[in-house]
């Protein structure tokens, strides 16, 4: 069976890859002195654009948790391994060999004395392109998945939301608030279950949203926590910006990202589109994790030829837009071409 394509999902996609640019090419705010003008602008575009990868998850969550209505265990198994682990391993090929000799922000890191041994350490440990740490977490729900999809299939979302409560208070209340309070409290057996870990809420989420699972009454309170959360979150980056507050566990962060996902699922089908628009609009999203794969190559060219670096202001404010219209193009003409489509899936 054909897979339905969903336009509020291909817009999250967009929006998400698009969110992913706006908090790398504001990494400033982890360098500079808190004092400095560039600290603020760049923590309070963290705190705007910080819903990026965890959208991705949700998004994952809402299409993929039914996957047994369409295929088999075996199928859907072997189509993540493609999607998912051959770019893995290509990519942390490729941007090893590009460690060697060159460094990048965000992403790259160093390895200047290069070996089988050293790869093999850097792929586990996630020590050749941090940001990749997306497809290890993804990667970790997508071996759960047909254990879930067994209560996504008889319906059991009940159940299902029992699981993302659990999630919510172990790691956005109880972890969360002891971390950003430091409080010296032992937490990590708490921490282990797979109901408390790898994101699985968002994942959850996701799909409980994307089924209708929720009242309206509820979508909308879900709405206004993820407004309040936001505007809580930002109020405390510009008066109190050495709390950290944007962690992607936390309280806030997870209300707001929900919030933010029904917000976009809901305008976006109150929008006519027509089949010109939303072919270019599925056109677009596909390219969102070539976007993710490639776009620290495109940031460092750029700030080489500009012979900028990432506390300039066209770095923070212009690359976003810039970098994902590069890399979108490139992703496009890469997919089409032999071979090398298949690590841009």
């Amino acid at each position: 069976m054909k897979k339905n394509r969903f336009v509020y999902i291909d817009l999250i996609n967009i929006i998400a890859t698009f969110f992913v640019l706006e908090l790398h090419s504001s990494q400033a705010f982890f360098y500079v002195q808190t004092s400095s003008p560039v600290y603020l602008q760049t923590k309070v575009i963290q705190v705007v654009f910080i819903p990026a990868v965890l959208l991705f998850f949700m998004i994952s969550g809402a299409m993929l948790l039914d996957y047994r209505e369409r295929q088999t265990t075996i199928i859907f198994l072997k189509k993540r391994f493609l999607r998912v682990v051959v770019p893995l391993l290509s990519w942390s090929i490729i941007w090893y060999i590009f460690d060697i000799f060159w460094s990048a922000n965000p992403g790259p890191m160093r390895h200047p004395n290069p070996g089988i041994v050293d790869f093999i350490k850097g792929l586990l440990l996630n020590n050749i392109n941090n940001i990749f740490w997306f497809f290890y977490v993804i990667l970790a729900l997508y071996i759960v998945t047909p254990i879930f999809s067994e209560l996504a299939i008889s319906k059991k979302y009940n159940l299902m939301f029992s699981v993302v409560c659990v999630y919510f208070v172990i790691n956005c209340v109880l972890i969360y608030f002891t971390q950003i309070l430091k409080i010296s409290i032992d937490l990590s057996n708490v921490a282990q279950p797979l109901l408390s870990s790898s994101y699985l809420g968002y994942f959850l989420m996701g799909y409980l949203i994307h089924k209708n699972y929720f009242s309206d009454l509820q979508e909308k309170i879900f709405i206004v926590l993820g407004a309040l959360a936001f505007a809580g979150v930002l109020t405390i980056a510009l008066f109190m910006p050495s709390l950290k507050t944007t962690s992607t566990t936390g309280l806030a962060v997870f209300l707001y990202s929900v919030g933010l996902f029904i917000i976009i699922k809901r305008i976006s089908k109150m929008i006519v589109f027509n089949e010109k628009t939303m072919k270019k609009i599925a056109m677009i999203a596909s390219t969102n994790l070539g976007v993710y794969l490639i776009h620290p190559f495109f940031i460092k060219l750029l700030d080489k030829i500009l012979d900028i670096n990432q506390n300039n202001w066209f770095h923070i404010y212009l690359f976003p837009f810039i970098i994902y219209f590069i890399c979108v193009v490139f992703t496009l003409v890469c997919k089409k071409l032999p071979v090398i489509k298949n690590i841009f899936p």
